[in-house]
């Protein structure tokens, strides 16, 4: 029976945290590489740029890659034969998370209760924690931030049998293409099919762990996997929804034995910081390779009250946008999720009101060549869906 004392899962807990917000795995690097060789779009492959260049700095002084620092989602393999002593395991795991979030200075970003007591719980605990019991005598731990802009763009379908392989491919794209620029693309999108419904979620969300190039060993998925990713960058979505051929970087689908009468189809998204960092413990560590936006019901109040510019990214509802028109609003978007890149412009910020929100806190920014674009001006007309249009192949 091996032993493994959760000092030792504390420790990896937190440095995983560090490492997965800090340094964008080679295989990211290198899809986004190949992306700009093959994004057609001028402006696309200048965002690709600016995305490897933020990347870049992120790893080299140490900050986040987004500032979006995700919800920590752990998987655990449990080797059978490993006894954990201390403190229990699920405990243990939100101490590693917490030292992580609080000693690498990394942005917090969980409330206490979803609806009627939305104060943040300053350590960015509880994980979401996914428990597998393997066979051996090992301890691995996935470490997986996921940032909520491309997280809210996911979706659950409880298809039937007769909705067949096209009607999983219809419900991957159209979930994909009604997300548009919110996600931060290029993206990966992660599926699971088969299962109940929380099952085929679990899958979507953990075939986002897989190396870009990682093709599903079933030929048949294989395929389907291709045949989705030729169909989204078909879509004209392009880096950052403001158009362009490359919408995706890879498709990855898990599947799982399911009911006679069901065929539950569920779609996961990464933006382009898709993190990942993972541990073996077994008696010693070895590490395996691996802008607050308005958006909402409240907006058009805010604007007729006499707010007269946003920056953000990604689109803007109806609703907002007939309220910027009325109104003589504009939108402006920057690059998601490259808060690294982006710091650099910052040269001074003041929180102004609601303190006790972290980081939703009213903040007073001193900004210098800060990149960004008009996106809807004061008229109402959408770079968004122009340029979308223009690369939207049949």
């Amino acid at each position: 029976m091996k032993v493994i004392h959760t000092d030792e899962i504390v420790a990896a807990v937190e440095r995983l945290c560090v490492e997965a917000n800090f340094f964008l795995g080679e295989d990211m690097l290198r899809a986004l590489e190949n992306a700009k060789i093959s994004e057609e779009n001028p402006m696309g492959r200048m965002i690709i740029e600016q995305l490897l260049e933020n990347a870049e700095i992120a790893g080299n002084t140490r900050v986040p890659i987004c500032q979006d620092t995700g919800m920590a989602i752990v998987f655990v393999e449990l080797g059978q034969n490993v006894q954990i002593e201390g403190l229990p395991l699920t405990e243990a795991i939100n101490q590693g998370v917490r030292q992580g979030y609080v000693n690498g200075f990394l942005r917090k970003s969980i409330v206490a209760d979803p609806t009627f007591n939305r104060v943040n719980t300053r350590d960015n605990t509880p994980a979401v924690i996914h428990y597998d019991i393997v066979p051996g005598d090992e301890l691995k731990i996935t470490v997986a931030p996921k940032g909520f802009g491309s997280e809210n763009m996911g979706g659950v379908k409880l298809c039937t049998p007769s909705d067949g392989v096209e009607g999983v491919i219809k419900f991957v794209v159209d979930t994909v293409d009604g997300a548009g620029g919110n996600c931060c693309p290029p993206i990966v999108v992660g599926v699971g099919v088969g299962g109940d419904m929380e099952k085929a979620a679990i899958m979507a969300k953990k075939a986002l762990l897989r190396n870009i190039g990682d093709r599903n060993p079933d030929q048949n998925w294989s395929q389907i996997e291709e045949t989705i990713l030729e169909r989204l960058n078909k879509l004209g979505i392009g880096p950052q929804g403001l158009g362009g051929t490359q919408t995706a970087l890879d498709v990855f689908i898990e599947t799982f034995p399911t009911h006679i009468a069901g065929m539950p189809v569920a779609v996961n998204i990464n933006c382009h910081a898709a993190r990942h960092k993972e541990v073996i413990l077994k008696g010693e560590k070895k590490l395996a390779p691996g802008a607050i936006v308005l958006n909402t019901p409240l907006t058009p109040t805010l604007i007729a009250k006499g707010l007269t510019g946003m920056l953000g990214k990604g689109l803007r509802s109806k609703e907002v946008i007939k309220s910027m028109k009325d109104n003589g609003a504009v939108y402006f978007v920057a690059i998601g999720g490259a808060g690294a890149f982006l710091s650099r412009c910052i040269k001074s910020s003041e929180v102004v009101a609601y303190s006790e929100l972290g980081p939703e806190a009213v903040r007073k920014l001193t900004v210098e060549n800060l990149p960004a674009i008009v996106a809807i001006d004061t008229n109402g007309n959408n770079i968004f869906e122009m340029i979308k249009a223009r690369f939207r192949k049949k």
